[in-house]
């Protein structure tokens, strides 16, 4: 771990170590990730349910949602794509069955009462987009050791609706604020 002459300039976030190979597997990002995928198939399912398709069609909408980002920035850095090779292909499961029981439950919660239908797919869709962008963040710096891979791989996943007129904005901040931090010496 590097020793940085100012250590102010570590508390604000500036001289943070990357993280270990192993911390991709530890319970937080491994609640991370399942989270996201959860989250992913919520919003998609509800996103299709919106435009009236049936439980196959919800099904392959969350499927792309919770997977597509994943399997684009794998593909893109060169890697196994993560969801083929997860035990059991457990975020397969959790994308189908998440689906089929929203698909199956939202009419009844909606029934009771529940007419904020935006407001239930804003808040999956922000879990899944705060855990798909921690960890995208993390597999690409841990792949290339670049920044600007880094922040994209994070990024590399479809616009969050919550975010569509600001997303500009987003960028912007973000990368300014990627480009600020000093680089850490491996």
């Amino acid at each position: 771990m590097l020793v940085h002459p100012l250590p102010l300039l570590r508390l604000r976030g500036g001289l943070i170590p990357t993280m270990s190979e192993g911390a991709i597997a530890s319970p937080i990002t491994t609640a991370a990730l399942f989270l996201g995928t959860f989250s992913s198939a919520i919003s998609g399912c509800i996103s299709a349910g919106t435009k009236e398709m049936d439980l196959i069609g919800c099904i392959v909408v969350a499927l792309v949602t919770a997977l597509g980002g994943g399997t684009v920035r794998d593909l893109l850095l060169g890697r196994a794509v993560y969801w083929r090779y997860a035990p059991n292909q457990i975020h397969l499961h959790i994308v189908i069955y998440t689906s089929a029981f929203t698909f199956l439950v939202w009419p009844m919660i909606v029934a009771r009462g529940f007419e904020d239908t935006h407001l239930a797919f804003l808040w999956s869709d922000a879990l899944a987009m705060a855990a798909s962008t921690v960890i995208g963040t993390h597999i690409g710096l841990k792949a290339t050791n670049n920044w600007l891979i880094g922040v994209l791989s994070g990024m590399c996943c479809r616009p969050p609706r919550a975010l569509t007129l600001t997303l500009t904005l987003t960028l912007t901040l973000t990368l300014t604020w990627t480009r600020s931090c000093p680089p850490t010496s491996s």
